[in-house]
């Protein structure tokens, strides 16, 4: 019995190591250094606890786009008040209805894609630095638990398929799809796309509420929020941001062209 609680114990290191090294050995293209964007996105499912130190954060976060998914007109107001800096691209149509909601320093121009299932849509916003212009795409969903959320989780992959297969610049996909990195939808849509995990080499980047658990809170989350990018695009930083007492955490990523 021992000998095989053993042989079950070093498969699971192993598999577990196929899976995660990954993140810390790879590697990604080297960046030119100019034309540089920050994304910034949070989910802001479950709301804001500390609303006062969230604020402060989003306001302070330095980046070209900021992206929110499951946040509302209150977000959206607090944010754009007196002395703030962002202009409103997108936000929900219902006033304190949970949606997508886009903050950007230019009025970037904003594309929102219906996949075809309920009322699940795929944003772009192309933003543009020098003379690079970068698709930036986001999705929100819950995870795939059962057949009608595996059929919206399978909409949003098609629907960012085709919008990364019909752009024209390098594109950037970043957000909470409802799936990690390792299952089948998302393994699907890099394989099907030039689209690349822009994660690995940058660590373990949980997102998930219980990776604000001290000390092992980084590997017991799970990295719920990936970040793809195309030829042209590659991160020269990916980082998660403070505990904004939100289900996750958020990332902010600086991206540069590749050529």
């Amino acid at each position: 019995a021992r000998g095989w609680l053993l042989i079950v114990f070093v498969v699971a290191i192993g598999v577990n190591a196929l899976l995660i090294l990954p993140l810390w050995i790879g590697s990604q293209p080297q960046s030119t250094g100019e034309d540089s964007i920050v994304v910034a996105h949070l989910d802001a499912t479950g709301g804001f606890d500390d609303r006062a130190s969230a604020t402060e954060w989003l306001l302070s976060v330095e980046a070209d786009v900021l992206l929110i998914s499951q946040g509302s007109s209150v977000t959206v107001d607090q944010l754009t008040g007196e002395g703030s800096d962002w202009i409103v691209l997108l936000q929900p149509e219902v006033e304190n209805a949970a949606g997508h909601v886009v903050l950007g320093t230019q009025p970037w121009d904003v594309a929102v894609t219906p996949t075809g299932v309920g009322t699940d849509v795929v944003v772009r916003v192309s933003v543009g630095s020098g003379e690079v212009i970068y698709d930036v795409i986001t999705a929100y969903g819950p995870t795939a638990t059962n057949g009608t959320d595996a059929d919206r989780l399978r909409a949003r992959v098609d629907t960012i398929a085709s919008l990364v297969e019909s752009a024209s610049n390098p594109v950037v996909v970043i957000g909470n799809l409802g799936a990690t990195r390792w299952t089948t939808d998302m393994r699907s849509l890099l394989s099907e796309t030039d689209l690349r995990d822009a994660t690995e080499g940058k660590g373990y980047l949980a997102t998930s509420a219980s990776s604000d658990l001290p000390i092992i809170g980084g590997w017991v989350g799970l990295p719920l929020d990936i970040v793809f990018m195309s030829d042209g695009a590659t991160p020269i930083t990916i980082e998660t941001g403070p505990d904004l007492t939100t289900a996750h955490l958020p990332v902010r990523v600086v991206v540069g062209p590749t050529n």
